[in-house]
């Protein structure tokens, strides 16, 4: 209890020296970063001891350390290579780190399979080692302690890290409700944050922006390929059993490419789109090659079978047409209309869905027509009721799940399926109020970043990153995963970044800016 005990205080002392480095504190910066070294330190030991890991650490150690040796010395060589290349080519570093951010690596961890993002946990250390350490860039922008997003984004992230301190309280053991704690906030919240002011530091001009997307745009038309190959093929590389029982069920041969998850690859494909439409606006040299991605990628997003990506989609594509084409919105809305009804017809026929009386009567059939989510929300509603003050703790909805659970619920799904529902079960009212506040930080950053003030070549880039946004906040609500989608926190960097360069509407006087 000691160790778990010290482990807690010691993710919290992290949490408080690293805060303030992600706001962008001015002074004792190097202080900060030193302590936060300290502090991660500190947390890995003491929480291998609290999670009983020290055992199986020495077994690793003594069982073939010549192994060992060879794959530690590997790794740090690829890291040196990487960090040189990030020192060389500064300029495509961060483009690279975002290309590369959806994708993740099976990882066995005992009996289980841990799907890691090692390829961006990779090009960040790489990223943080040219620009921080070699180039001393540890200095932060100009009004990065002043974002409003970044704020709210500190403020959700030290809530977290507190509410450690009680998780797992009266419905499972502590440890484990710590080492889920952790994997949300070392896994998620901590490298999505560094890729956060990396991103924010890094897009100062629409070009820098510009190659941002398109290494997006690439990366998601090579996977939109794989994924077109997969449904002729039925080649899964992860994720195999999930995908056939579902075709097996009559839900169709749903597409993942290299991803985890279909509606993740949807997510994926749905920016994709949106950023290659957008370039091809603001750079019509390269509508050659845009132009076909965007197909590439709209084929395999219809592949995925994600009734929710799917409408997404069209809604996204419809609020990008009405911000851009301004004589020809009518004819938008029609074309969205169109799309939208026979995309719900489609889907409803392809994965059998039938909605009844009885069903809409009974709380099973909700149940089921939801996929879930009603048992799971009800669920999340008695955590809050329960807990208001505090919640259940990060990373606890599904340990808590059995605790809270309607007796008709299936025991299968555990995870909430719908943001607002994790936030308030998880951190109680100020989770709620975080989340909240993080929420209306993007609406106004939304708005300032495609508002009149911008120029011409960079407005369509701001309304298409607002429209994927908006979008994947919309997908949260019957999905989740928003703050654990390295995408989301790309959009916010961008959106943050735009909006900290307009010009405040008092400089503007009433009148139209110049461009």
């Amino acid at each position: 209890m000691t160790s778990l005990l010290v482990a807690k205080l010691s993710l919290v002392a992290l949490a408080g020296t690293y805060l303030p480095l992600f706001l962008g504190v001015r002074r004792g910066r190097r202080a900060f970063a030193a302590l936060s070294v300290a502090a991660a330190a500190a947390l890995l030991t003491f929480s291998a001891l609290a999670l009983q890991t020290r055992a199986d650490l020495a077994r690793l150690l003594t069982s073939n350390p010549g192994l060992l040796a060879a794959g530690a010395l590997g790794a740090l060589t690829i890291l040196a290579g990487a960090t040189a290349l990030a020192w060389r080519f500064p300029t495509w570093a961060l483009p690279f780190a975002v290309a590369v951010a959806p994708l993740r690596v099976p990882i066995p961890v005992g009996t289980d399979t841990v799907h890691a993002l090692v390829p961006l946990y990779g090009a960040l250390l790489a990223v943080l080692g040219a620009e921080i350490v070699l180039r001393d860039r540890l200095r932060p922008p100009p009004q990065a302690a002043r974002d409003p997003v970044r704020v709210s984004l500190a403020l959700l992230m030290g809530f977290a890290c507190v509410s450690t301190l009680w998780a797992g309280l009266h419905y499972a053991a502590g440890e484990a409700a710590f080492a889920a704690a952790l994997v949300e906030l070392l896994a998620f919240y901590l490298p999505f944050s560094i890729l956060f002011a990396l991103t924010w530091r890094y897009v100062r001009s629409q070009a820098a922006l510009q190659r941002v997307m398109m290494a997006i745009v690439v990366m998601g038309t090579i996977l939109a390929v794989v994924g077109i190959a997969q449904r002729f093929t039925h080649f899964i590389v992860l994720n195999h059993e999930t995908i056939l029982r579902e075709a097996e069920l009559g839900h169709g041969f749903r597409v993942n490419s290299l991803l985890w998850d279909p509606n993740m690859l949807s997510r994926l494909l749905l920016v994709v789109i949106l950023f290659a439409a957008a370039l091809a606006v603001s750079a019509p040299r390269h509508r050659a090659w845009l132009v076909p991605c965007t197909l590439i990628a709209l084929v395999a997003d219809a592949f995925t079978l994600s009734r929710s990506g799917w409408i997404m989609l069209v809604l996204a594509g419809l609020s990008f047409a009405l911000a851009t084409m301004r004589g020809r919105r009518t004819a938008a809305v029609l074309i969205a209309a169109v799309i939208l009804l026979g995309s719900t017809v489609t889907l409803a026929a392809v994965r059998d869905v039938h909605i009844t009386t009885g069903k809409l009567s009974k709380p099973w059939g909700i149940n089921k027509l939801t996929g879930g989510r009603y048992y799971l929300v009800q669920s999340g509603v008695r955590m809050f009721t329960t807990h208001p003050f505090h919640g259940v703790g990060v990373g606890s909805f599904p340990l808590a799940y059995e605790a809270f659970r309607d007796r008709h619920a299936p025991r299968r799904l555990k995870e909430s399926h719908t943001t607002p529902v994790t936030a308030m079960a998880e951190g109680g009212v100020p989770g709620l109020l975080a989340y909240t506040a993080a929420i209306a930080a993007l609406v106004w950053c939304m708005r300032r970043a495609t508002g009149r003030s911008s120029s011409p070549g960079e407005r369509p880039l701001a309304i298409a990153a607002a429209a994927g946004l908006g979008a994947i906040a919309l997908l949260s609500l019957v999905y989740n995963a928003f703050f654990e989608d390295a995408m989301v926190w790309i959009l916010m960097a961008i959106l943050s970044a735009l909006a900290a360069r307009r010009p405040c509407p008092a400089t503007l006087k009433g009148s139209e800016p110049r461009v």
